[in-house]
């Protein structure tokens, strides 16, 4: 795969940089970047305390007479692979030359110099030059962050590790602000969706529109939040009330009379309904399925500890199965999960009565 894109870069470079058409300053300077980091993965030292020379790229002045309109003039021929970095001549920013900032007699000198063969004031306001353009090229990345972000990705050493093959500043940024160490990641679910959703994870005031938005883009379907969700929470036994058992004297009937082993609450808990969906994406999100989990920990990661909530799959009408008995795991039918009896008479509206209580 590397080799690929080493290929598809050197080819690309050496399309822009060979004929006469104007090419863009930085993208060229971009793509040159990513060439040589393919060319030397193990290169040390962090790619923001590079210099451009590091990253295999040497700039000089264009040094003429007249004006010229593009960024960079088409390059001497040599080949890309060398180890030697790449040379990119400017027409901007110089400082002989039409648009350069010392006198026209520098200009004359140096052209009449480099006619006899002579290129040594030339080579010596290029140290200067290369110094200015690299700066210029810093100021451009530094507000450009997918800049860098290609650059860590490029030398990251573990490619099957998120936290290090994407450790550029502005990752690490969105890690701060949506509540994850520097090295840490959330367990169960990919970090990248928190990235992406960091605007969202990072504000505490969470409402459901949010969620309910969020889980529709990952899934792919839709989701809908039914806030203030009924269920049945069972007291503690020194909670339950018996007869003569206050201390202040018997408790009135609608104010501290309490009967049975359970209470009605709505103000804890919500629903989450996900579909219709067809069979194989709904066993996904039965317990067990690729789904489950990534879906419960990243609500947990999004509402906290404090909300009870209850997931519920929905089957399409046209993909109930029928009842199935088999000895092999896996095979069969599970009850209470994708079992139906008389399954003719649910065609009509998605089946819902699969459903999941999470709570921690």
């Amino acid at each position: 795969m590397a080799d690929q894109q080493w290929r598809t870069l050197r080819d690309l470079i050496s399309d822009l940089t060979a004929g006469d058409r104007p090419v863009e300053f930085f993208q060229l300077v971009r793509l040159i970047g990513q060439l040589r980091a393919l060319l030397d993965e193990g290169s040390a030292g962090r790619p923001a305390d590079r210099t451009a020379g590091d990253r295999g790229v040497r700039f000089r002045a264009a040094i003429r007479g007249a004006f010229l309109p593009a960024s960079t003039v088409p390059r001497n021929g040599k080949p890309v692979d060398e180890e030697d970095p790449e040379e990119i001549v400017t027409t901007f920013m110089a400082l002989a030359g039409s648009q350069g900032v010392l006198p026209p007699q520098y200009t004359a000198l140096i052209l009449e110099r480099l006619r006899d063969g002579d290129t040594t004031l030339r080579d010596y306001l290029d140290v200067f030059h290369h110094r200015l353009m690299t700066l210029l090229v810093r100021g451009w990345e530094k507000y450009r962050p997918f800049v860098d972000y290609e650059r860590t990705a490029n030398h990251a050493a573990d490619d099957d590790d998120p936290t290090s093959r994407h450790d550029d500043t502005f990752t690490r940024c969105l890690r701060r602000l949506v509540g994850l160490a520097s090295h840490s990641r959330p367990h169960g679910f990919d970090e990248n969706i928190l990235l992406y959703y960091a605007g969202v994870f990072g504000n505490h005031r969470r409402s459901a529109m949010a969620l309910e938005n969020v889980l529709g883009d990952v899934l792919g379907c839709t989701v809908q939040i039914e806030q203030f969700f009924p269920r049945r929470t069972r007291l503690l036994p020194e909670h339950r009330w018996r007869l003569n058992s206050s201390p202040n004297g018997a408790p009135r009937l609608g104010h501290g009379v309490l009967l049975g082993e359970s209470v009605h609450v709505t103000q804890t808990s919500f629903l989450i309904r996900i579909g219709p969906l067809g069979l194989d994406r709904f066993r996904e999100h039965l317990p067990g399925g690729l789904q489950f989990e990534p879906l419960n920990r990243l609500v947990r990661h999004f509402v906290g500890f404090e909300f009870v909530f209850e997931v519920r799959p929905m089957l399409a009408p046209d993909e109930v199965p029928g009842f199935r008995l088999s000895g092999d795991e896996g095979e069969g039918t599970r009850l209470g999960w994708e079992s139906w009896l008389g399954t003719e008479r649910m065609r009509d509206a998605p089946v819902d009565d699969v459903r999941f209580v999470v709570r921690t």
